[in-house]
């Protein structure tokens, strides 16, 4: 399966959208990815790099097809001559902050420092989220490790009871 979908990019944009899908993972897969692009563009960006080369240079850096594949989107809208915000909000693939911070990075000539707090308010938001999945996840597992407690007990100890009831004394 893993070569496969390596091999078969339909198969890989697929797998890519549906882990944006799910339901608890995949906003928190998308934040993580959000922050991601938006450090590494922020600091393209800073250091004097085109608006286009850090675009497509960012594509690689998500790891993920489906927002590669909106970069590329970007890229071209962007290349035609509309503004970045305009373009990422065509897109439907950002969150609404996302867009906001653009634009006020291209108005106020700092979207280098907006991009710098996308990935601030993400990252932050990616911490909180995985302290409350593992906050749940805690009590969780120690109920399901009882559960398989008392299965192997149970799969150990029969056998051991209908042997003595066997037994005539």
């Amino acid at each position: 399966l893993a070569s496969f979908v390596r091999s078969d990019p339909r198969a890989r944009y697929m797998l890519d959208l549906a882990k944006l899908r799910v339901p608890v993972i995949g906003p928190l897969l998308q934040k993580i990815i959000l922050a991601r692009f938006a450090n590494f563009f922020g600091f393209m960006y800073q250091s004097g790099i085109s608006l286009l080369d850090a675009i497509r240079t960012s594509e690689g850096i998500v790891g993920n097809v489906v927002i590669a594949e909106g970069l590329r989107q970007a890229w071209q809208q962007i290349n035609s001559g509309e503004a970045l915000s305009d373009s990422f909000q065509k897109l439907d693939l950002f969150p609404p902050l996302v867009i906001r911070m653009f634009r006020v990075g291209e108005t106020t000539g700092a979207l280098d420092t907006a991009l710098f707090n996308i990935n601030y308010f993400y990252g932050r938001d990616v911490r909180e989220g995985v302290d409350k999945a593992l906050k749940i996840m805690g009590p969780a597992l120690n109920v399901l490790l009882g559960m398989l407690m008392a299965l192997i007990l149970f799969s150990i100890l029969t056998p051991i009871y209908e042997m003595i009831g066997k037994l005539k004394f």
